[in-house]
């Protein structure tokens, strides 16, 4: 009976062992905003590149970035409103050395255009930069 009681209280308090450290505000692990981002047409494609956040919301140093979303919105496609096109895996967990610059390439068709884009930050813990500057590409 003292042994069962003894093996649930040890349960109980190993119960928190898996919290890596103190709990941080948001701002402190979400990414900055990119306000790097430009756009061109290259043919018949158009070309976004920006650079990595390296900080948080809050100017602490970021660790690594999960994910981007590029989000478009079309004049020809009646887009009222900016919706997901793709995301780009980074694959940086782990890494010692991130990339500093993303570059993404899709084919656009000439009766969508013009079209407006943004790009958001992702982290592996779910946390969401806001919208990056928007870029316009047209006819």
């Amino acid at each position: 009976m003292l042994l069962s009681a003894l093996l649930g209280v040890f349960f109980l308090l190993m119960g928190g062992c898996a919290r890596r450290g103190p709990l941080r505000a948001p701002e402190e692990v979400r990414p900055e905003a990119i306000r790097d981002l430009q756009a061109r047409r290259v043919n018949s494609e158009v070309e976004l590149t920006w650079s990595r956040p390296r900080r948080s919301e809050a100017g602490q140093r970021l660790d690594e970035i999960a994910a981007f979303v590029i989000e478009r919105q079309c004049a020809g496609g009646n887009g009222v409103s900016f919706a997901p096109l793709t995301t780009v895996e980074t694959r940086e967990r782990g890494r010692f050395r991130k990339v500093r610059s993303y570059r993404y390439r899709h084919e656009v068709q000439p009766e969508l255009l013009p079209c407006r884009y943004r790009v958001v930050s992702k982290t592996y813990d779910g946390y969401v930069s806001a919208p990056s500057n928007v870029v316009e590409v047209g006819l």
